[in-house]
């Protein structure tokens, strides 16, 4: 039998604070969803600490889109 997948969201809380980019070791995306109905973006820090950052953040946004330029596209 299949397992379930977790039937809510992951994060309680969403942060608009700026966390460095050398502090962070894995960024993971999770679209919307029919279990939660928010975007999430979940950090794992070089620390092992998690943090959930607020979609919408000017600073996460911009860190996705150098990064997807970058590992996307070959762009240095």
């Amino acid at each position: 039998m299949a397992e379930l997948p977790n039937q809510r969201c992951r994060c309680r809380k969403q942060t608009l604070d700026v966390i460095s980019a050398w502090k962070i070791s894995f960024i993971e995306v999770i679209p919307r969803g029919i279990y939660c109905r928010r975007k999430e973006i979940i950090l794992t820090l070089k620390s092992k600490q998690k943090a959930c950052v607020h979609p919408d953040a000017p600073w996460i946004q911009l860190l996705l889109h150098k990064l997807t330029r970058r590992y996307c596209l070959g762009i240095s």
